[in-house]
């Protein structure tokens, strides 16, 4: 069921110009705010998640979740401007015990909050309530869930003709919310924020475009059909709807409105010169190249105005305004006092000319938000949209600067920080003259792939490099301390564009999870996994394998999120830490093996032997491990002769060889026959998906059975 935005907005009361003056602050704290119509505000559409509401009534509660950068807050915005309803953002308060009515009664004192509280009560008024998930990691499970508790007080009677309130926060927070609320048998309906169908965004793009007076050329609409087209054919799909999370996704579609606005030549002329040589111009390689592209445009432009026609003066400012060097202004606190480096110049009045001018361009810098109050804001706040500023966070951790580098790392490990997915696929992307990425950018990397937990984004793997290579029992090795990522940007099979990431060892010993962990297999047998350290809540899962030496969870609760059964394991020896309690919608959501760890974990300790024959939905993760990171080395190493199911033989042999991939699964395969050999080339096909040995997709079937038979399997 999807539902429009005037829709999710006829739900609520409209407010006329009396009601909305009656809202004003009357008490000693203002809580409310109200909007103003955005006119070029595109409205999204909505899908049902859940519902626990009668037929004939209306909800109590409206549930609006989205992911992270999708413009939750702009959502909230414009029901507060349509509809008169007060704005209430949540993440500038500890939550807590009475804390809406106590705050209600703050805004509008005594005198006056009888008469608001009667208006709620009879639907006359209802709350936008912004920001949830903030709150809930500001505050924690147990603080959010009593002040859901008083939210529900404030409603005097089951069946309403409007809901008390609408709240707007990510996927995993909204399912909390509801456990919540339905845990208090109150009604709610659940929606979802969709990304944009086609039309929708090329009415964002030419929105963004023509802000501030820019024209818009002829060609846009051709501009955007060969990018959207180009977008699908790399991801390998038809339809929108499979790619809908990339081109529908409000960064992205903005950064291309900016390039649009700001490149210098026809972008169309641009975009198909780009895309003749194909490879790593595809996809997020070509995002990434549109906005380094704004910057080299930067780059030009301050060298021709600085130059004034002199040929060795232009190049002595094309060095100076390099974009290394508008990467430091732009995450310098202070862009005037940033670290830069100019090049030598026997002629001094260069040198303080060219710092004047390149503070006045910067100024104007397109990567920079309108917003007047900038210069309080942190320096990646002021950055005007996601996919330039984890472009920009890319940059600086991958720059040989260290105050650069970690200017960004201070920054982004902020509970208030909002992470996207963005900056892991840019990181993926990204040229790098270095081998090995610092180990500090893993904790950054996991909270911006945590962000995309609930779209259709390929897992990601972290391991040491021999974990994917396991003796014939499946139990893995440890050889030395590189760290290898991998992720399949295009989301495919065996022979698809996986791409790797190599990271320093952890000289600490110790991995830090921050915010969570979601679709992603961590194999780091040697090492301790600390959960949600100084945070109060943490989400593990959907879809998250850990094997490690020890797990100190230290956040304050744990959350469990799961679409399948037993989508989420833990394999380690030993659990410690402060972490109060363990929270999970079914018992069949989460195991641990390995332990026999105290509580809170207790409830979800398995014997992985006798797991297979009693629990519906159990994939043994030591065979579902040993077949995957058969898979991912054998990726490497497809023929090139245009035939995905094709292996080159001599590799395939090395890696048994060097027992980077387990005997026992190739064993398995070739007495099973999806694995043969012709000449100088394996061929391998698998009798279920290979997206589904990738994801460990326990929903597939013919998956299920090829790993109980590889359980089962021996030599």
């Amino acid at each position: 069921m999807k539902l429009n935005f005037d829709r999710i907005s006829g739900l609520l009361p409209t407010l006329g110009p009396v009601e909305r003056h009656s809202l004003s602050p009357k008490g000693k704290t203002p809580i409310f705010t109200l909007a103003e119509i955005n006119e070029s505000f595109i409205p999204p559409e909505f899908s049902m998640v859940s519902k626990e509401t009668p037929p004939d009534d209306m909800p109590q509660f409206v549930l609006l979740s989205a992911p992270a950068a999708t413009g939750k807050s702009e959502i909230a915005r414009q029901l507060s401007a349509k509809t008169g309803n007060p704005l209430w953002d949540l993440s500038k308060f500890n939550l807590g015990h009475n804390i809406f009515t106590g705050s209600l009664v703050q805004h509008f004192g005594f005198d006056t909050i009888a008469e608001f509280m009667g208006r709620l009560g009879d639907g006359r008024v209802s709350l936008i309530l912004d920001a949830a998930d903030e709150a809930l990691v500001r505050s924690g499970i147990n603080n959010y869930a009593a002040a859901m508790e008083d939210l529900i007080g404030l409603v005097k009677s089951q069946s309403v003709d409007v809901p008390t309130a609408v709240i707007l926060g990510r996927p995993d927070s909204m399912q909390t919310t509801s456990e919540l609320l339905k845990s208090h048998g109150a009604h709610y309906e659940h929606y979802h924020v969709n990304f944009f169908d086609e039309p929708m965004s090329r009415a964002f793009v030419q929105a963004k475009a023509t802000l501030g007076q820019h024209s818009v050329l002829p060609e846009m609409s051709d501009f955007m059909t060969r990018f959207f087209e180009e977008t699908k054919l790399s991801f390998g799909v038809t339809r929108w709807e499979e790619i809908d999370d990339f081109l529908g996704y409000a960064p992205v579609l903005d950064a291309l409105a900016r390039f649009y606005i700001e490149i210098d030549t026809n972008p169309l002329a641009y975009l198909n010169e780009t895309l003749k040589d194909g490879g790593n111009h595809r996809t997020w390689g070509l995002l990434w190249d549109i906005v380094e592209r704004i910057l080299a445009r930067e780059t030009n432009k301050f060298s021709r105005s600085f130059a004034d026609s002199d040929e060795e003066k232009y190049a002595y400012g094309e060095k100076c305004y390099s974009i290394s060097n508008q990467i430091r202004m732009l995450v310098s606190p202070n862009p005037a006092e940033a670290d830069l480096d100019f090049p030598e110049t026997s002629i001094p009045q260069w040198e303080e000319d060219v710092r004047v001018q390149m503070q006045q361009q910067f100024s104007d810098h397109p990567f920079l938000s309108l917003d007047p109050n900038r210069d309080a804001q942190s320096s990646l706040q002021r950055i005007c949209n996601v996919a330039f500023r984890d472009y920009i966070m890319v940059r600086a951790v991958l720059s040989n600067h260290d105050e650069t580098m970690y200017e960004v790392l201070i920054e982004t490990s902020t509970q208030e920080f909002t992470h996207s997915p963005l900056f892991a696929k840019f990181l993926f992307v990204a040229p790098t003259d270095s081998k090995r990425i610092s180990e500090d950018v893993l904790p950054l990397l996991m909270d911006s792939h945590f962000s995309s937990q609930f779209s259709r984004t390929s897992p990601l793997s972290i391991s040491q490099e021999s974990h994917f290579g396991a003796s014939d029992d499946l139990a893995f090795t440890h050889s030395d301390s590189i760290f290898v990522a991998y992720m399949d940007l295009a989301d495919g099979g065996l022979a698809s564009t996986t791409s790797e990431l190599q990271f320093e060892g952890l000289a600490s010993g110790s991995f830090q999870l921050r915010s969570g962990a979601s679709n992603c297999f961590i194999f780091l047998l040697d090492y301790t996994i600390s959960f949600g350290i100084g945070r109060m809540d943490f989400v593990l899962g959907p879809r998250t394998t850990i094997f490690c030496k020890s797990i100190e969870a230290d956040a304050s609760e744990i959350r469990i999120i799961a679409d399948t059964p037993f989508s989420n394991f833990l394999r380690t020896q030993r659990i410690s830490g402060s972490t109060r309690a363990v929270r999970a919608p079914l018992a069949n959501s989460f195991a641990i093996f390995g332990t026999r760890s105290a509580y809170p974990w207790h409830d979800y300790i398995i014997e992985p032997r006798q797991a297979g024959s009693t629990l519906s939905g159990w994939v043994d993760p030591e065979a579902a491990v040993g077949l995957r990171g058969f898979v991912l080395w054998a990726n490497r190493y497809a023929s090139s002769a245009g035939q995905p199911s094709r292996y080159r033989a001599q590799q395939i042999d090395h890696l048994l060889a060097r027992r980077r991939v387990s005997e026992r699964v190739v064993s398995f395969l070739i007495d099973k026959g999806y694995m043969s050999k012709q000449g100088s080339l394996y061929t391998i096909t698998f009798p279920c998906n290979v997206r589904s040995i990738l994801q460990v997709d326990s929903s597939d079937d013919t998956y299920q059975q090829l790993i109980r038979e590889l359980s089962a399997y021996s030599l």
